[in-house]
């Protein structure tokens, strides 16, 4: 592919003198030290990272990306499809400092290396070469027992089929050589797992307790180290001299995490170690640093490369929709990309920099700087090898300048915008917008540079650089440039969390409910599960919501799924479905649906690319149906129940139940239902009972369990998840509960009196103005009820005036009672009245006319009657506390008078009964018949220790007549069977389905002719049963009747009945369609 271009690089070389024999003949087939032939003689130059769907090759003298068998392309992608990359390198230049009359210098590789191997273990002194730790070094986790006949095809340069198990053993071999000799005194990053200084590994790699060779939790690792001490290597390169320059390598990848798999990360670190003749003042200014790439989509001459500026990304695509070499896999050509991850750091006060995979505060890495390209002759700086000019070309193109003219230099011009660039090809060549390649330059060979800088580097220090190197596929052959860009953010954020990867997010725990059309999906009953789940927080991210999936089939890609609206995270984790996403319908008895509930977690921060993570997806499957034969659901979701009493105490306290998920009643261990009590609480401090609200428990009595505790009412419905039901209890409201005739001529009675006549119609009670149950409440806060009694006897009221001197005591025929109940006691209190809207009659009679009608007569009044229920204290003494039957000549009658005018106001706060008014039906002036009491009856408030009974009906699975019932409906579909079933996955899956089957059931079908075809036995909680529509014999049966006869049988083996059924098979027809 590129011979033309590789004999003109010899000729070249050969012209200037300087050729290396090593650079050609490198390859991987080793060097063996003396006459030994193991792989602990062999030393390897050259190894490649193909753990995940790249493949990448590395040699120890700093070439990377390039294949060492023939010096071909390096990096294959989809792995084993089609070449990406034909080269890489790694370029550094700036002004140095150190005696020396040539200040600018570059040094690195590119088509060549300036670089050999080996360290610097002291200043102008590099290791031996021939050494046998100078070498690459290659790990991977799990080496010891993996299947290598894939890496060592790709390894050794061979075909798969020509792998052996001798060729395994000696890949496995020099995988555990490199394990054990891992040169971590150079340099080479690894675990510290068991507190020893030191390296000491695990002979086998398993043991988790052992130092562990690696980096960033990687699953394969490179590692190697160069030096710029050989003057030759660094003048073939561009001319400079050498500076003392150490440059430590590390290639990592990833195969267990899917967002990785397409990513090779590279970290290059320059420590400035010295020549012989540098100084300890020595120092580089103005330095910067590039990633050199030489691209190659399958054929090298139709390539184009760009950038993304603000993500620091170079890639290169194919300029054509398709591909040779990638034709044969019948893929589009992929796009391959570098993302500069972390640049050189330079010193900020304030920031937070990257560096040695952890934060570093006071620092900042810098970004990619510039970006250019390489094509043609006009711009091939690239290859300008063996000379000082090509330094001086860098040195312009390191600082965003055109290579030449080499001085005054002159800025990188967009010929669009007739602007200076820093950045070359900026524009989109997916929708082709902006500079792309091909303006103006044709398609052809490219290569490219990520430039970053600039920076200072003193003798003695270290810098850094991480790339990610990504490839991608799309549709066509720029589309993939999005795939490339979603992998390099994938890498960023992995670059960006220091390669702490968060723990996979749990899965919900998910519990299906089946019902009759419908389906439940409750994830809130395991509360241990679900906590663990709400709890999330791994590497910033944090649990956000859930989200819940359709699929037409249980092995449709995620693709195919129906995404259901936002979740709500504040509702309660439980959905109800009745609708079909899929077909757009209800959902149907007995077909099979699909489902899948993720959970999600959110990263806050901007930097990071993907903002959410998600569990694992699994598919379950869901059949809705009727209840089962023996089970009854006693409600229905939504349901409410009003079966709560009191069972000490009288409060009012509104108490709903409403019942979500009625199937969680059912208990094998408590079949007859539990019994519920709710409890209530109140403060005994009574300024802090004032002020705030009872509470109150609730207990399972069945098993003893509080499953609420002290909660104040009128808070939120309380959802008892295992129980599959809410409940609330509400403050009961001040006012009046009942009127009602409590005895009525003598007998005890039971009825409603308020705006309803006696049952004699003699009269009835009613309010002021819209005569409303709490028109007549009172203002009193005391929940006492109160009676009238009218048992011939009378008492004493006042009747109001405007003054309490010209209020008059009137003798009126009823009596006022308190009465309170402290059980098991019934205790009566005699009350004062007044009477109010009165003129100048002095006795209380039917006088006024309401306006309203009854039996089309006009309704007749008595003025209205005012309950006083509080005592008052004067002087130290209390009034109207008890009542007294000689007030109009009792001495303290006056105060009375006016205590009762302050106070016995309808209005007023000691009032329990506010303007009752009686109205006379029969129009006999009588108030009520005579062996009468009436009762108000005012709402209970709650009081310390009151309890509720909450009895709820149980959920059943045995009940037999239930059972028998169901079985009548036994029956089976498709029927007739017309050659497939909406429910068939594909054309080789034919079945019917019986349903509303007991847990046992045994089908045997029969032909026509009565032979025995089939027998199925069925013992599962499923209500159905499939025939697969063949005999005994695993073969198709053929069209025609035939007949089930159904034996059934529930869970304590009682028998249900019998039933036959007809079905009728038509077969497909499966002739030509010609025919």
């Amino acid at each position: 592919m590129r011979c033309l271009r590789y004999k003109i690089f010899l000729i070249r070389y050969v012209a200037i003198g300087i050729i290396s024999l090593s650079v050609i003949t490198h390859s991987i087939s080793g060097e063996k030290l003396g006459d030994q032939s193991s792989v602990s003689s062999t030393k390897y130059h050259s190894s490649l990272i193909n753990i995940n769907k790249l493949t990448m090759w590395a040699s120890d003298d700093g070439i990377m990306e390039q294949n060492p068998k023939d010096q071909t392309a390096g990096v294959s992608f989809p792995r084993g499809v089609g070449n990406v990359v034909n080269r890489g390198g790694f370029l550094w230049g700036g002004k140095v400092y150190d005696g020396n009359l040539q200040t600018i210098r570059v040094g690195g590789q590119t088509s060549t290396s300036g670089t050999v191997a080996g360290r610097i273990i002291a200043p102008g002194i590099a290791e031996n070469v021939a050494n046998a730790d100078v070498r690459i070094y290659r790990i991977r986790r799990g080496w010891a027992d993996v299947d290598l006949h894939q890496e060592a095809a790709e390894f050794f340069n061979l075909p798969l089929i020509d792998i052996g198990d001798n060729e395994v053993q000696e890949l496995r071999d020099l995988y555990m050589k490199d394990w054990m000799e891992w040169p971590w005194q150079k340099g080479a990053p690894y675990y510290e797992r068991n507190g020893i200084p030191g390296y000491q590994p695990d002979p086998y790699g398993k043991d988790s307790t052992y130092d562990e060779p690696g980096l960033g939790d990687a699953d394969q690792v490179i590692w190697y180290v160069t030096n710029d001490l050989n003057s030759s290597a660094v003048y073939r390169l561009y001319g400079s001299a050498s500076i003392g320059l150490e440059m430590q390598v590390t290639c990592w990848a990833y195969n267990k995490y899917p967002d990785l798999q397409n990513v090779i990360f590279q970290r290059y670190r320059l420590i400035y170690k010295g020549a012989s003749f540098t100084p300890p003042t020595a120092r580089i200014e103005s330095m910067y640093v590039a990633k050199w790439v030489d691209p190659d989509i399958g054929d090298y001459s139709d390539d184009f490369v760009g950038c993304l500026p603000g993500e620091d990304l170079g890639y290169s695509y194919n300029s054509r929709a398709s591909d040779a070499d990638f034709a044969k896999a019948k893929v589009s050509p992929p796009v391959v990309g570098y993302s500069l991850l972390q640049g050189p750091r330079v010193q900020m006060a304030g920031s937070v920099a990257k560096w040695n995979l952890d934060d570093i505060s006071d620092y900042k890495n810098l970004p990619m700087t510039t970006f250019t390209y390489f094509s043609h002759s006009d711009r091939s700086a690239d290859y300008s090898l063996g000379a000082y000019e090509g330094t001086l070309l860098w040195w312009n193109l390191f600082r965003g300048y055109k290579h030449k003219p080499v001085s005054p230099p002159t800025c990188l011009l967009d010929p669009l915008a007739n602007q200076c660039t820093k950045f070359e090809l900026d524009g989109d060549p997916e929708y082709f917008h902006g500079w792309i390649d091909g303006i103006p330059d044709s398609s052809g060979d490219r290569r490219f540079a990520i430039i970053s800088g600039p920076f200072s580097l003193a003798y003695g220090d270290t810098q850094e650089v991480v790339y990610a190197l990504t490839a991608g596929t799309g549709t066509n052959n720029r589309n993939g440039i999005s795939v490339v860009k979603k992998y390099a953010n994938a890498a960023h954020d992995a670059y960006y969390l220091n390669f702490k990867f968060p723990d996979p997010v749990p899965e919900p725990p998910l519990r299906v409910v089946e019902l009759d059309q419908q389906i439940i999906l409750d994830w809130e009953s395991d509360s241990t599960k679900l906590k663990k789940v709400e709890s999330y927080l791994s590497c910033g991210y944090r649990f956000e919501t859930y989200t819940l999936y359709q699929f037409p089939l249980p092995n449709s890609p995620i693709e195919e799924a129906v995404v259901y609206q936002f979740f709500d995270p504040t509702q309660p984790r439980l959905l109800y479905l009745k609708d079909d996403k899929i077909r757009n319908e209800n959902l149907i008895n007995g077909q099979k649906y699909y489902f899948a509930l993720t959970t999600s977690a959110y990263h806050p921060d901007p930097k990071i690319y993907k903002k959410r993570i998600e569990s694992q997806i699994k598919i379950i499957e869901v059949t809705p149906h009727s209840p089962n034969p023996g089970t009854i659901i006693p409600y229905a979701i939504g349901d409410t129940t009003s079966d709560v009493v009191n069972i000490v105490g009288r409060n009012d306290a509104v108490v709903n139940v409403m019942f979500y998920d009625p199937t969680k009643l059912y208990d094998s261990l408590i079949p007859n239902g539990h019994t519920y009590e709710i409890l209530y609480h109140r403060n005994s401090v009574p300024m802090i009972d004032f002020d705030e609200k009872p509470k109150w428990s609730f207990i399972d009595q069945s098993t003893g369990d509080t499953l609420i505790s002290r909660i104040p009412v009128d808070s939120r419905p309380e959802r008892i998840e295992t129980r599959g039901f809410s409940i609330e209890t509400l403050l009961p409201r001040h006012g009046m509960k009942n009127v009602s005739l409590v005895k009525y001529k003598s007998k005890d009675i039971y009825e409603p009196i308020f705006e309803n006549p006696s049952p004699d119609a003699e009269f009835m009670i009613a309010g002021p103005g819209t005569s409303t149950i709490d028109t007549i409440k009172g203002q009193s806060g005391d929940d006492v009820d109160i009676e009238l009694h009218f048992y011939g006897d009378s008492s004493w009221t006042l009747y109001y005036g405007p003054t309490a001197i010209t209020s008059r005591w009137v003798r009126v025929p009823f009596t006022a009672w308190e009465r309170k109940i402290i059980s098991p006691d019934t205790i009566y209190r005699q009350l004062y009245t007044t009477i109010v809207n009165v003129e100048n009659d002095s006795v209380w009679r039917s006088t006024s006319y309401l306006n309203r009608m009854y039996n089309g007569n006009p309704m007749l009044a008595f003025p209205p009657i005012v309950v006083v229920i509080d005592s008052d204290m004067i002087g130290g003494k209390y009034y109207l506390g008890k009542y007294y039957d000689d007030l109009p000549y009792n001495p303290d009658q006056r105060f009375y008078r006016a205590l009762l005018w302050f106070n016995g106001y309808y209005y007023s706060g000691d009032v329990t009964i506010s303007r009752a008014i009686i109205v006379d039906l029969d129009g006999d002036n009588a108030p009520a018949p005579l062996g009468t009491a009436v009762r108000f009856e005012r709402i209970q408030e709650i009081r310390n220790g009151d309890r509720k009974i909450v009895s709820l009906k149980p959920m059943t699975k045995t009940d037999l007549i239930a059972a028998r019932e169901e079985i009548k409906r036994v029956n089976v579909f498709p029927n007739p069977y017309y050659g497939m079933n909406r429910a068939e996955i594909n054309r080789f899956s034919r079945f019917v389905t019986f349903n509303h089957l007991p847990f046992y059931a045994t089908i045997r079908i029969y032909n026509l002719a009565g032979i025995h075809t089939r027998t199925i036995i069925k013992e599962d909680e499923s209500q159905f049963a499939r025939w697969d529509l063949n005999n005994e014999s695993g073969l198709p049966v053929a069209g025609g009747l035939y007949f089930a006869q159904i034996e059934m049988r529930d869970t304590e083996d009682r028998i249900l009945g019998e039933k036959i059924l007809k079905l009728m098979i038509v077969p497909e027809d499966l002739s030509p369609i010609d025919q």
